[in-house]
C-alpha cells in the first residue's frame, strides 16, 4: 500500500514538474491491421531483443562484476575485510538516521543485484550463512520491529535492481537510468528517515 501510494505521488510530481509539456489531443488514423508473417515477426523480435540485451546487458555485466569484486577482495565477505564491508561502514553515518547499521548498508549494496539478496547478505555478514531458521532468529535478535520494517521499506523503494536499471537505459538512455536510480535512492532515504524517527517518537 505504501509503495503504491508513493508511486502515484511520484507520478503526479514528476508529471507536473519534471516531464512537462502541453497536453494535446492524440488523434491518429489507424490502418487496417493484419497478421504479420512468421518470418517478419521472428526477425523483428530477434533484432529488438538483441539490441535490448546489448544495452541492458552492459549495465548488468558491469554491475555484477563490481559487486563480485567488492565482495571478494581483499578477503571474502563475512571476514570483515572485504571492500564491501568497508564501504558499508562508509555509508553507516547516513544509514544510522534510519536506524540501520553498516551490516544493513552492505546488504542494501548487494540488493542492487537482486532485492532478495538483502536478507541473505545480512546472514553472510554475520557469518551464519543462508539458513532460513538462523536468518529469522538473527533478524529478531539484531533488529527491533521498527528497524526491520524500515529495512523492508527501504529495500522496496531504493535503487532498482541492475536488470531494471539496464532496461531503463535500453529504453530511455543513460540520463533516465541515472535519474530513476537517484530519485529512488533519495525517496527511500527520506521515507526511511521519516518512518524511523516518527516510530521512535511514538515509542515503537
Amino acid at each position: 500500500a505504501i509503495s503504491l501510494f508513493l508511486a502515484l505521488l511520484s507520478a503526479l510530481i514528476l508529471g507536473k514538474f519534471v516531464i512537462k509539456g502541453e497536453e494535446s489531443p492524440f488523434v491518429i488514423e489507424l490502418p487496417e491491421y493484419s497478421l504479420p508473417s512468421w518470418k517478419v515477426a521472428v526477425v523483428h523480435s530477434w533484432e529488438r531483443s538483441k539490441e535490448f540485451l546489448r544495452k541492458a546487458g552492459t549495465v548488468i555485466l558491469l554491475g555484477s562484476v563490481a559487486i563480485w569484486y567488492l565482495s571478494t577482495y581483499p578477503e571474502p565477505i563475512g571476514s570483515g575485510l572485504s571492500y564491501a564491508e568497508k564501504l558499508g561502514k562508509v555509508f553507516e553515518p547516513f544509514t544510522m538516521f534510519m536506524g540501520l547499521d553498516w551490516k544493513a548498508a552492505v546488504s542494501l549494496i548487494f540488493g542492487i543485484i537482486a532485492k532478495e539478496n538483502v536478507i541473505a547478505t545480512y546472514g553472510i555478514v554475520y557469518g551464519i550463512g543462508e539458513s532460513e531458521e538462523a536468518l529469522i532468529s538473527l533478524m529478531q535478535s539484531a533488529m527491533s520491529d521498527l528497524q526491520a520494517f524500515v529495512l523492508a521499506l527501504v529495500t522496496t523503494l531504493y535503487i532498482p535492481c541492475i536488470a531494471t536499471i539496464g532496461a531503463i537505459r535500453a529504453e530511455g538512455g543513460n540520463k533516465w537510468a541515472l535519474v530513476a536510480s537517484a530519485y529512488n535512492l533519495l525517496l527511500a532515504s527520506v521515507v526511511g528517515v521519516l518512518v524511523y524517527n516518527i516510530g521512535l517518537l511514538l515509542g515503537l
